[in-house]
C-alpha cells in the first residue's frame, strides 16, 4: 500500500519546491476566507504549521514561514 505524496514519497524524497509550496498554500487556505467558512487568520495558520512541522510539513520550510 503506498500513503503519502505520490509515489510513496516521503521527506526529502519530494523535492523542496513542493514542500515548500505545501506550507504556503496551507498558510494563505487558513489565513483567507472561503465561500464556506470565515477567514481563520495568520494566528490560526502559524499555529497549524508549527503543530504538524516535521510531521505533516517540512520543518525547514516553516521554520522558513515562520521568520
Amino acid at each position: 500500500m503506498v500513503s503519502g505524496y505520490p509515489s510513496g514519497l516521503i521527506g526529502d524524497d519530494i523535492i523542496l519546491e513542493s514542500r515548500i509550496i505545501t506550507v504556503a498554500d496551507v498558510v494563505e487556505a487558513i489565513h483567507s476566507a472561503r465561500p464556506y467558512r470565515d477567514a481563520k487568520g495568520i494566528e490560526a495558520a502559524i499555529d497549524e504549521i508549527s503543530r504538524w512541522s516535521g510531521i505533516k510539513y517540512d520543518a525547514d520550510a516553516v521554520t522558513a514561514c515562520r521568520a
